[in-house]
């Protein structure tokens, strides 16, 4: 994700947070996130798994990914190797951000990816302007 943000010149979305599901690891087995979380101003938090009022975007996803990858790919294909099935998930991945559309509250018909650009010049508006002012006026 950071090389996505990188490529794209958005350097105003920052903080980031990066939400980590907790109850799917024992707490001996969490670890703590990696330094290149807070070498890029990126704040973590956890939250409870299986919590649709906190991470109800990522269960539904993951539940996509589930009926419209997997169920299908393996009913389609014998994979040999984890490249083989990284490769596929990578165009899937690709066509679900910028060729499918989702009819959620947020992208309303539009691709994910088009939502993302369409509310790139509202971000430089509204963040990255409002905290250059803020930087200013200190």
């Amino acid at each position: 994700m950071l090389t996505f943000f990188c490529k794209e010149s958005v350097s105003f979305f920052s903080p980031l947070l990066l939400i980590d599901i907790t109850s799917d690891h024992p707490p001996k087995e969490r670890i703590n996130p990696p330094p290149i979380l807070y070498l890029n101003d990126i704040d973590h938090s956890r939250t409870e798994a299986r919590h649709p009022q906190t991470n109800g975007y990522t269960e539904r996803f993951n539940q996509t990914l589930l009926d419209e990858f997997y169920q299908v790919a393996f009913r389609k294909k014998i994979y040999t190797s984890l490249d083989d099935i990284q490769t596929d998930l990578n165009e899937f991945l690709h066509r679900y951000n910028t060729k499918r559309t989702n009819q959620d509250k947020h992208c309303k018909g539009r691709t994910p990816m088009d939502t993302f650009t369409d509310g790139l010049e509202l971000c430089r508006t509204y963040i990255h302007d409002r905290k250059e002012g803020d930087l200013e006026a200190a």
